[in-house]
């Protein structure tokens, strides 16, 4: 089966290419400004624009047997995402959209896409939603229409937070904020959130590629291991074997502090590192249930977080430890 990556030079891109090579699998890599990294043996194709029209797509088509779409107008922090509305949906859905369609006129068998979790509140209320999550939402929803008649499957994941070494968005702040050595007020945040590490989200992506059966379905996946803010900050502590100090703020104050700070930051006309936005993430509770996808493509995640977190924080681990 060849296979096509979009987005190949991503944080997601770079690990899937690396685990597609492994295992010998004849991949064609999509970037788009992005230089490529010097991995030989896979076929490197540029494409500028990710809203390639259909006659744009099919020669990169060709040939292929399986797409994995992961190149998208990533989750942007704080505030400034609602600026983004219509780059968003021409990315994200328009792009989403062209792709499929040359999909179909290629004769691709199977489509992979990288949706997220936001989806998911998107699907339950677009009005709460914010720009991204309604915008990966409306993509998957032009996947199942522009498929419905085609003699080609589908499926779409939905990870929650990824996470690895060089990581960017939410986690790069906290590991930024862990190396400080600064006492964080974080003792007294009760919550737990779904991760995923993304060398085992690369492993779940070839589980979909490999899957012997048609597939026309939506997925979280996740690792399987729900972790409070303090239990997280103190693994990622422990990983790179720095001392992490924390003492007990009510939610409630940090709450009243992120309110003043979204104050200051509208006067100034940016978003300050403590906002509502980074608070709720750190102190909502955001679980999923992943166990679906791992009965269906009889996948477990093949490295366990203890590892995974010492990888995120530079310290490379082997499957076989």
């Amino acid at each position: 089966m060849t296979i096509v990556a979009t987005g190949a030079t991503g944080f997601i891109g770079r690990r899937l290419c690396d685990q597609l090579l492994l295992r010998g699998r004849p991949t064609r890599a999509i970037f788009r400004r992005a230089v490529p990294p010097p991995i030989a043996g896979i076929d490197w194709r540029p494409l500028p624009d990710l809203v390639a029209n259909q006659a744009d797509w099919l020669p990169l088509l060709e040939g292929i047997d399986c797409v994995v779409h992961l190149a998208a107008l990533a989750h942007q922090i704080g505030r400034d995402a609602t600026k983004n509305r219509q780059e968003f949906h021409r990315i994200n859905v328009d792009g989403t959209a062209n792709l499929a369609r040359a999909c179909v006129e290629a004769g691709v068998r199977r489509f992979i896409f990288m949706s997220s979790v936001a989806a998911i509140g998107a699907a339950e209320s677009a009005a709460d939603a914010d720009e991204y999550g309604r915008s990966k939402f409306e993509a998957e929803q032009a996947i199942e229409a522009t498929f419905a008649n085609a003699d080609i499957d589908w499926c779409i994941l939905r990870p929650p937070l990824v996470y690895g070494p060089d990581n960017p968005g939410n986690m790069a702040r906290l590991l930024r904020l862990i190396a400080t050595g600064m006492p964080l007020p974080l003792a007294a945040i009760r919550n737990r959130r779904s991760f995923i590490y993304v060398e085992n989200l690369a492993d779940a992506i070839i589980s979909v590629v490999d899957h012997p059966h048609p597939i026309r379905d939506r997925f979280v996946v996740t690792d399987g291991t729900d972790l409070s803010t303090p239990d997280l900050i103190r693994g990622l502590a422990d990983a790179s074997g720095k001392r992490v100090r924390l003492f007990p703020v009510p939610v409630s104050v940090l709450r009243a502090g992120a309110r003043l700070a979204d104050l200051a930051g509208a006067l100034l006309g940016r978003s300050l590192p403590f906002d509502s936005y980074s608070v709720e993430r750190l102190t909502g509770t955001l679980v999923f249930d992943g166990s679906p996808f791992r009965t269906v493509f009889s996948w477990s995640p093949p490295v366990e977080v203890s590892r995974a977190l010492r990888s995120t924080f530079g310290n490379p681990v082997g499957r076989g430890e």
